[in-house]
């Protein structure tokens, strides 16, 4: 049986990639903007930023901060 040859990317995996693409710029386009809307969410920014990093990175484990 030969061996079928490939030929990069597919169209679906380009699709794919360039929806992640825009799921990505639209998600921090609208952290941007509530940000920027309301003192309160801005003053929280951080912890939230800090909460979306410790999702996407499973290896890194934060320490829990204490208790207000």
């Amino acid at each position: 049986m030969a061996a079928r040859r490939r030929r990069g990317l597919s169209l679906g995996s380009i699709l794919m990639l360039l929806m992640t693409v825009a799921a990505l710029l639209g998600t921090a386009y609208f952290v941007v903007r509530v940000a920027g809307d309301s003192p309160a969410a801005s003053m929280h920014l951080e912890e939230i930023i800090g909460a979306v990093e410790q999702a996407i990175s499973p290896g890194r484990t934060a320490a829990p901060s204490p208790a207000p």
